[in-house]
């Protein structure tokens, strides 16, 4: 039994040193095989990682950290930002009503 495990070993060592040579069909098939293992992977486990984060709690957590001053600046900040958004698309679709009607 000893002289079969020294003589694979040597077999194996042989052709470890050898180069292993691809062609652009193996690289592309090799790296087709990966990328389909990667999405087949992330798709099945990351429903239980986004799980493990518990956003939720972790949100309620940094807003109830959050004194009165510094959420009614958040507030102000994504109310101001988003008041510019309505102001510009009516400017917008004004100009273009505009347009069609002269």
């Amino acid at each position: 039994m000893r002289h079969v495990a020294y003589y694979v070993k040597g077999f194996l060592e042989s052709y470890m040193k050898e180069p292993v040579i691809l062609t652009e069909e193996d690289k592309e098939t090799i790296e087709r095989i990966i990328e389909n293992q990667y999405i087949s992977f992330v798709a099945s486990h990351i429903p239980a990682f986004i799980e493990s984060f518990n956003i939720e709690s972790v949100v309620q957590k940094e807003i109830s950290g959050f004194s009165i001053r510094e959420l009614e600046n958040l507030i102000f900040a994504i109310v101001d930002r988003e008041l510019k958004a309505i102001t510009w698309f009516g400017a917008l679709l004004g100009f273009v009503l505009g347009l069609l009607l002269i």
